[in-house]
């Protein structure tokens, strides 16, 4: 029985394979006038890329000659000292000198340079709170005052140049000995009445 079994499946497997095996076919080609000519080809259209970002190249740092060292005085407002009586945009924060020229930022360690481009986010804090016009702004307000009185000028101010301190202090000790001076003859001349 199991020989029979095995036998009809042997049998079977063969037949089948032998049929799927075989290659029948039935094709019928009727043409009739002219042959239909074969559909337009279709195009992808070309493909459309983003452009690439713009490049971005900071200006060159800027060739900055002062002679003498500038005066930067401190405008309460700000909190750092602002540059005044140089045609340049500079400000002293921190022990450094920052420049803004052509919409750029710039970083020295001496009011003369070299100067090197600082992105806007790297700026000092007390710095980037505020936009060049404020600075210009507070800037010539308290140029003004300074102007107005540069002798008895209360505010905050200095020159970078250690010369012209030692020089600014002797001036000082002149001037304070001369105010003494001429109290001690008004008082004279008032007791010689």
């Amino acid at each position: 029985m199991k020989r029979t079994l095995f036998t009809l499946t042997l049998a079977f497997s063969l037949a089948t394979s032998a049929a799927f095996g075989a290659n029948v076919g039935f094709d019928i080609n009727i043409h009739s006038g002219d042959p239909v000519p074969p559909p337009p080809p279709v195009y992808a259209p070309p493909p459309v890329y983003a452009p690439p970002p713009p490049v971005y190249a900071p200006p060159a740092p800027p060739r900055i000659i002062i002679q003498q060292p500038p005066v930067f005085l401190e405008p309460p407002e700000l909190g750092f000292h602002v540059a005044v009586d140089i045609p340049y945009d500079m400000v002293y924060v921190s022990g450094r000198y920052y420049l803004f020229n052509d919409g750029a930022w710039y970083r020295g360690t001496n009011y003369n340079g070299p100067w090197v481009v600082v992105p806007e986010r790297r700026l000092p804090p007390g710095l980037r709170k505020y936009r060049y016009e404020q600075i210009r702004h507070y800037r010539d307000v308290e140029y003004d005052h300074y102007r107005d009185d540069r002798e008895h000028y209360r505010g905050k101010y200095f020159r970078p140049d250690k010369t012209w301190k030692k020089n600014r202090k002797e001036d000082w000790k002149e001037e304070k000995k001369r105010e003494k001076e001429e109290r001690k003859r008004n008082k004279h001349d008032r007791h010689d009445d």
